[in-house]
């Protein structure tokens, strides 16, 4: 498992989390309100509305994603085994060898820097005032 899919699953889990201790610290808050002289029929219907909204939260797709994760579901990565399989196949379909696709990248990163370099000259050149060119005497 790559570390970008490990702190996406991470960061998944934090906002889940997240939101369910936000939620609970709404119900607190109206609980003790209402406690405090509020409108109890306004708890009710907050803490009603809480769990209605978990409900949907988690019945949905961040639920299923948890439940797959603490499951040990692997699907995901099998997908990316796959996509990973298929991307070889095709670069050796088309004659190409790691070493070739690394000096592509190569090249492109040499041609990146050159670009920069070309922008940078432009912008110089328009940022200076134009010159008056004499005539001869």
């Amino acid at each position: 498992m790559s570390n970008g899919n490990r702190f996406s699953r991470f960061l998944g889990v934090g906002l889940a989390l997240g939101m369910g201790l936000a939620g609970l610290a709404f119900i607190a808050s109206v609980t003790l309100d209402s406690r405090r002289g509020g409108d109890p029929r306004m708890a009710m219907i907050s803490i009603s509305g809480a769990m209605g909204l978990f409900w949907l939260i988690f019945r949905g797709p961040v639920g299923k994603a948890l439940a797959g994760m603490l499951e040990g579901d692997r699907q995901g990565d099998a997908v990316m085994q796959g996509n990973l399989e298929s991307r070889l196949a095709y670069l050796e379909q088309h004659g190409l060898t790691s070493g070739e696709v690394e000096a592509a990248f190569g090249r492109i990163a040499e041609l990146e820097d050159r670009l920069d370099f070309t922008e940078r000259l432009l912008a110089q050149v328009q940022n200076e005032p134009m010159k008056e060119v004499g005539r001869g005497s």
